[in-house]
């Protein structure tokens, strides 16, 4: 994202120097991590965030405080401990049976202070307040100290920025009008759109922390494990390529031509071709699809922020339906976005829409299959009304090989469909854009990792668990031998 653009809300702006107003002090957070305590004696129970509202709602009240740094150290701390009970409440199951008895006993002998200073820029980029990295380290301490794994440990106390993100617009969206004299404070009033503004900076920071949340009911988020994926496009060889046989060979007439999918999805994105508005990733189970889609959807929502993305898992809405409705039933329910995107009253200047899961559709026979083929073209309908003379509607499918080769007349563009190749470490510069698949590779030279007989779908498993103990490739390799 841009230094000069709002994470948290791209309409607000400083227009010109203010006062420090924010002096550093040191904050005691015993009182957090009391509460802290209090939710792991009832671990089994589920109540940590009921009693992070409590905890919430012990500081001073809101509505009685108008000077703009008590405000600002407010809204600091409300949100952090939301934050750190949220994240809490996700990683519970790492936390053993005998931790409540010494959760307590551990904050009188732990130094929880911290020198919290801000200055006017906090709200822009509230990822990089200082204060994150030391209570960062104060909770990874005090996990390791109830009996985390020290990994585990780190790697919960990791997404705690992303949770502090989302929970700071949380709370500055339920408590706006308290929250109004420091915005005054920094004269950075809001637009006529800054509501709408301030929904979408909402919804992109909720997009970056789903992919925060643990995996497997592991300590460890997908972010944390994620591996980049490469995939394939067809394009037909040049006459001069092909050898008499070839020209008789169908198969022979096409290349395969790997690309990175992260940088072709992101040159897509930043492209202006109203006839290349349709994007469809192809893989089959346990290639990565979904979560490659919802770790792109998070990446571009932070790093284009004129672009607004919306990201749909195709069983929450009803293919069968109209789809600019469908989605605004989708929108509704999900309670974050203000208006429906595709409404034609109200339309996104800059949209892209990530339907996850085409085969969802198709799953259920031919009657299924043909909704799904529906579907499609329904899409195209809508991207072309919508893009009659400028890009304004862009939508990234995803769906399994089956489904995408049953629907492979609608798309027809060259680098339309791209195919997902199984995990391996990125190529060298040499192969990429040149590689024809299903030859025999040098795996050394490539830096890739042998499989040996596993399924892709294991495979997928076992390299994520092994990123959490080691990135070193000769190491990665022996736990595929040894496994």
């Amino acid at each position: 994202m841009s230094k000069s653009k709002s994470k948290l809300s791209p309409k607000l702006k400083a227009k010109k120097p203010v006062s420090v107003f924010f002096k550093p002090v040191k904050a005691d957070f015993k009182d957090l991590f009391k509460a802290l305590a209090k939710g792991v004696g009832h671990t089994a129970t589920g109540k940590w965030i009921e009693l992070g509202a409590d905890a919430v709602e012990a500081l001073a009240a809101l509505g009685l405080e108008t000077d703009p740094g008590e405000l600002a150290f407010l809204l600091i701390r409300r949100s952090l401990i939301t934050a750190a009970f949220e994240l809490l409440d996700n990683s519970a199951s790492q936390l053993s049976d005998t931790a409540a008895t010494d959760a307590d006993a551990l904050v009188d002998n732990l130094d929880l202070s911290i020198e919290m200073s801000v200055d006017q820029k906090f709200l822009e980029r509230p990822g990089d307040l200082p204060i994150l990295d030391s209570f960062k380290t104060l909770l990874s301490a005090w996990l390791k100290e109830l009996g985390i794994d020290g990994p585990a440990a780190d790697a919960i106390a990791d997404r705690l920025p992303t949770y502090f993100v989302y929970a700071l617009n949380q709370e500055w969206r339920r408590h706006s009008k308290s929250y109004a004299p420091l915005l005054n404070a920094l004269n950075t009033p809001f637009t006529k759109a800054g509501d709408r503004e301030w929904a979408w900076a909402e919804y992109s920071a909720m997009l970056k922390r789903r992919i925060q949340e643990p995996v497997f009911d592991e300590p460890f988020s997908l972010s944390q494990i994620y591996v980049p994926l490469s995939a394939y496009y067809s394009k037909e060889r040049p006459g001069t390529e092909l050898d008499a046989d070839a020209l008789h060979d169908q198969r022979q007439k096409r290349r395969h031509v790997v690309i990175d999918l992260q940088q072709e999805l992101e040159s897509w994105v930043n492209g202006a071709d109203p006839q290349d508005a349709i994007r469809v990733i192809s893989g089959g189970p346990g290639s990565g699809k979904s979560s490659f889609a919802r770790v792109f959807a998070s990446a571009i929502a932070a790093s284009h922020p004129k672009t607004k993305v919306l990201f749909v898992p195709l069983h929450l809405i009803d293919a069968s339906k109209d789809l600019v409705e469908e989605v605004g039933r989708f929108v509704r329910d999900e309670g974050v976005l203000l208006n429906n995107p595709l409404d034609p009253e109200s339309p996104e200047p800059n949209l892209l829409i990530i339907f996850d899961g085409l085969d969802e559709l198709a799953s259920q026979g031919k009657a299924a299959a043909d909704i799904a083929r529906g579907f499609v073209r329904e899409v195209e309908k809508t991207v072309e009304r919508r893009n009659q003379q400028v890009v304004r509607l862009r939508v990234l499918l995803s769906g399994r090989e089956l489904v995408v080769q049953e629907n492979e007349p609608e798309f027809r563009q060259p680098r339309q469909i791209l195919n997902l190749l199984p995990y391996f470490t990125p190529l060298s510069a040499e192969y990429e854009n040149n590689v024809v698949l299903h030859d025999e590779i040098n795996d050394d030279e490539l830096g890739t990792i042998v499989s040996d007989d596993l399924t892709p779908q294991k495979a997928r498993i076992l390299l994520m668990l092994g990123l959490t103990r080691t990135k070193d490739k000769k190491q990665l390799q022996e736990i595929f031998f040894t496994y």
